[in-house]
Order: C-alpha cells, then sequence, then structure tokens
C-alpha cells in the first residue's frame, strides 16, 4: 500500500513546480528531478536476471554446449543437432581414458591429446537418445581425416560432456 499512497502523491504534485536533487551514483553526485531520482532509485533497486548480471568469462579454448549456446544466443539443442548434421564437431575431456590408436594413427609413444572428437554416428546417437555409449574418439588431422582411438572400454557421454572448440560457429 505505500507504493500506492507514494504514487498518489505524486500524481497530486504533477502541476507543481518540480525541484532538483542530488542523487549519489557511484562515487560522485549527480543533478536530477525529483522523477529521474525516483526512477533511478526504483531501477536500482530491482533484481537482475542472473544472465544480465554475469558477463560473459574470457574466451577459452573449449565451452560446453550450454556455454556455447549462451555466447551464441542459440538453444543447446540446436547446436547439438547441428554437430549430429555434420556443421559442428564436438570433443570430449580424454583425462584418465585408456586405448590405442589404430594402426596408421600416431606413433605408439605420442601422447593422447586433451581433447578428441566425437564421430557423427554418436553425435545422431545422442542427438536422438541424449547419450551414447563410444568406443572410439578421432583426432582430426591437418591434411585431412582423422587417426582413431580406439577406447579401452567403452564411454559413456551425454550432452554435457560435449565440447565445442573455439572460435565458436557464426550464430
Amino acid at each position: 500500500m505505500a507504493k500506492l499512497d507514494h504514487w498518489m502523491t505524486r500524481l497530486r504534485d504533477m502541476g507543481k513546480h518540480h525541484g532538483k536533487e542530488r542523487v549519489l551514483i557511484g562515487a560522485k553526485y549527480e543533478t536530477m528531478t525529483s522523477t529521474q531520482a525516483c526512477r533511478y532509485q526504483e531501477l536500482k533497486s530491482e533484481d537482475l536476471p542472473a544472465s544480465a548480471a554475469r558477463p560473459l568469462p574470457a574466451d577459452q579454448p573449449y565451452y560446453t554446449l550450454t556455454e556455447a549456446a549462451e555466447r551464441l544466443t542459440a538453444d543447446a539443442g540446436a547446436l547439438l543437432s547441428m554437430a549430429a548434421g555434420g556443421r559442428l564437431q564436438c570433443f570430449v575431456n580424454t583425462a584418465g581414458l585408456r586405448g590405442r590408436w589404430q594402426p596408421g594413427g600416431p606413433a605408439g609413444n605420442v601422447p593422447k591429446p586433451l581433447h578428441l572428437a566425437v564421430g557423427g554416428d554418436c553425435l545422431k546417437q545422442i542427438a536422438s537418445y541424449g547419450s551414447a555409449n563410444l568406443a572410439a574418439l578421432e583426432h582430426p588431422l591437418d591434411a585431412g581425416g582423422a587417426a582413431v582411438f580406439q577406447l579401452a572400454e567403452p564411454l559413456w557421454v551425454d550432452a554435457s560432456r560435449l565440447l565445442l572448440r573455439h572460435p565458436l560457429p557464426s550464430a
């Protein structure tokens, strides 16, 4: 009810001359009309949505689907569909995974990269069913094609474990 009384008082005072008020903004005072000062106080006290209050973090080498969707102002499901259609490449973190390179891949003493790509068929399965058990991951080669890393045991992956590489595609 206090807000209603406040507005009723303001409506009654509309015809009167409005003076100026000094309002503290940051570290200095600004001169505003009483209407501007009132509106400033209202806006200052409103709760902003969490997404508007939180700035985007600095660029990083890989983003989760959710982070990528937030940065691109797109839907994470749409990004997953693009990946399943072969227009995006998704990766998973390989820390702690055991396996071996298939013949024609890097030599046995070459360290496994920290992120390897998920194959297209597995991405289609994740898009359709929500998850998939991966038996192999791919390492994209500069000359085209990919070296295949055969996992010692299947790896369960859902959309939350998928990563997109920086730079992100344009929306």
